[in-house]
Parts: structure tokens; C-alpha cells; sequence
């Protein structure tokens, strides 16, 4: 039965409910203060990859003993800002319990490779769908190591791609260099998930997706959703900061915004606040082809194929630094030197 429904946040997951609900002929409003996939957005900076092999839970055993030296490293992968410690804390515990055993991430990476194993051919299809053919774009994605040793120190994670149905190519030197001869000369090992894909422009992507959604009858309200109204235990309408619109359901996918809305509908979703930056390299001295453009990671930096008209005159490096703190707590990118260091390590 047909019914009207109401997307809350208009990201990549908000977008692509409505785009799914109306395909299966539902009316639907979506409410949305900002411009989709503006320089606000998490799309707009996202790395981007469209992965099967991202089924590698965050937590893992043993992180517990590598935070503090994340955290004592002023170019380290983590930070956390003192101030939020106190609210963050029972958040982290969760956090670090769920990876705590080998039992518990097979589960995790069970239930991600359920939503993971086929995202680039969906991907594939949606751009093509929505008229953004080529910028889904699946030329694999390269993980690339210093040498076969660091590699298989990442064994638990390998094998649970592999448990998980992932497949890769193994590269040695020779095979790297032959592959992706821009790398720098300390990485001697690769592998090659083939099936890997990435988006050119998240932030284009995801005002593309919403625009096809308008055209096909979608409505927008430039608004932010602050409750929602129960009539005999239903919902029966979502409130605005002026207003309401009467509804049969809603998709709640405004990010960490969700949080108070979650509560508000009875759901205690633990949520924190992780941000991450990315930086321009100007003139890097080379580029990536569009249709070519080889990915890879190594320390949790991307180095993806950046749109021309975006970032002129330079290539983006995202993933730098992950940063837990409060929501509304002012951005404090990390040292310049962090992704400077690591591009010079890439291009060299």
C-alpha cells in the first residue's frame, strides 16, 4: 500500500530511500536544511570508495593497546579532543568491546558484507539510472605495503574478507610497479581487489541522486526536523522548526543529527561524533586520469582522482586524521605536515 513518507537528511543514504521508495510507488518528502552534497555535507569530503573488502570492522582485538600511542603521537591517526572525553567515554567502551574478540568482528563482517558485497554493481546501476554514467567508475582498489611481512600482519583482516567472499590479486614488485608505477619506491607488495569501485564526486553523486528523486515526484522541504507527533501510538506527523507535515512513516538519515531525533522516537542509538578532514595538494606534480585512476591506501590516506572543477590545480588526500569531540565543536584540522609528509611518500 501506497504511503507518505518522510526522509529526514538527505546524504547518500537519504537520497537513495527516496529513490527506493518511490520506485515502489510511495509518496515521499524529504526534509533538508542544507544543499545536498554541498561543502557542509560528509559527502562532499568522503573518500569515496565503493568497496567489498571495507567489511573489516573498525574495532578489533587488540585496539585497545595501540590508543594510547595514537593518541601521545601529535601526527597520529586519532585524536580526541579533552573536553568530550567525559561524554565520549562510555561511547569508546562500547566501541572497543564490539572488536574485542575474533567471535565478535566475524559477526560484524558477516552482517557488513551483507550491505557491501554487491555496492559497486548497485552503484554502477543507480548512476546509470539517475543519468550519472562515469562517475562510478570500477578499476579495482590497490592496498599497497611496504612488503609481504606488513602485509600478513594484517592477517585476521585479509581473512575476513576472504571468509567473506572477497577476492584479490596478490602483486609482488615486480607486478606493483607494472600495475601503478607512480607509487613510491618503499612499497614492494600490493593487493588488488578487483571488484573494487570509487565515486569521481560524492558531493555531484549525491545531487544528482537528489535531483532524479525530485524529477520523479519527490517533494523537498528546506527545513530541520526537530520531533514527531504519535496519534494512538503511530507516528503522525514529523515536526519542523515551524510546522509539521502529516506522514505514515519516516527514514531517519540525518548522520550524527539523528541522535536526539532517534531518542525522540524511542531509540537510544549510540552515536558520536567522528570527523575527518581532507586536504589539496596544490600542483602535486602529476595527475590521475579520469577513466584510470588506480586507488590506494596505506596509513588510511586515499589519493583518488579529484574533479577539475573543484579542486583546480591539485590532488586531494582524505583520511588523514580521524577526530572524535562534539558535535558542534569548531574544525581543527590536523598538522599540514601529517599529509604533506605522506604525499611526498606517495609521489616521489
Amino acid at each position: 500500500m501506497s504511503k507518505h513518507v518522510v526522509v529526514i537528511g538527505l546524504g547518500i543514504i537519504g537520497a537513495c530511500s527516496a529513490l527506493a521508495l518511490l520506485a515502489d510507488g510511495h509518496r515521499v518528502t524529504i526534509v533538508e536544511p542544507d544543499s545536498p552534497g554541498g561543502p557542509q555535507a560528509a559527502s562532499y569530503g568522503n573518500g569515496a570508495w565503493i568497496s567489498p573488502a571495507s567489511v573489516v570492522p573498525m574495532s578489533m582485538p587488540g585496539l585497545w593497546r595501540r590508543v594510547p600511542g595514537m593518541l601521545l603521537d601529535p601526527l597520529g591517526p586519532l585524536t580526541i579532543r579533552p573536553a568530550a572525553l567525559p561524554a565520549l567515554t562510555p561511547w569508546l567502551i562500547r566501541f572497543l568491546m564490539a572488536g574485542s574478540t575474533i567471535s565478535k568482528v566475524e559477526r560484524i563482517a558477516e552482517d557488513l558484507s551483507t550491505l557491501l558485497r554487491d555496492a559497486p554493481q548497485r552503484h554502477l546501476a543507480l548512476a546509470a539510472e539517475t543519468g550519472q554514467s562515469g562517475i562510478i567508475v570500477q578499476s579495482g582498489l590497490l592496498y599497497a605495503y611496504p612488503d609481504l611481512r606488513v602485509f600478513l600482519g594484517e592477517a585476521l583482516a585479509w581473512r575476513l574478507r576472504r571468509d567473506n567472499g572477497v577476492t584479490w590479486r596478490e602483486l609482488d614488485e615486480a607486478a606493483l610497479r607494472a600495475f601503478e608505477p607512480r607509487l613510491a619506491p618503499h612499497y614492494r607488495f600490493g593487493a588488488l581487489v578487483e571488484a573494487g569501485a570509487h565515486c569521481l564526486d560524492p558531493g555531484e553523486y549525491v545531487a544528482g541522486l537528489c535531483a532524479a528523486a525530485l524529477l520523479h515526484g519527490a517533494r523537498l522541504v528546506k527545513a530541520r526536523a526537530r520531533d514527531f507527533r504519535h496519534t494512538s501510538g503511530k507516528l503522525a506527523a514529523v515536526i519542523l522548526e515551524s510546522g509539521e507535515i502529516p506522514c505514515d512513516a519516516a527514514v531517519l538519515s540525518a548522520g550524527i543529527h539523528s541522535a536526539p531525533l532517534a531518542r525522540r522516537a524511542g531509540d537510544k542509538v549510540p552515536l558520536a561524533s567522528e570527523r575527518g578532514y581532507h586536504v589539496v595538494i596544490p600542483d602535486p606534480g602529476f595527475t590521475l586520469a579520469a577513466r584510470d585512476a588506480k586507488r590506494w591506501q596505506d596509513g588510511k590516506h586515499l589519493d583518488p582522482r579529484r574533479p577539475p572543477r573543484l579542486w583546480p590545480g591539485g590532488n586531494r588526500l582524505g583520511g588523514c586524521r580521524t577526530e572524535l569531540g562534539a558535535r558542534d565543536d569548531p574544525p581543527r584540522p590536523p598538522p599540514s605536515e601529517l599529509s604533506r609528509r605522506h604525499h611526498a611518500q606517495q609521489s616521489e
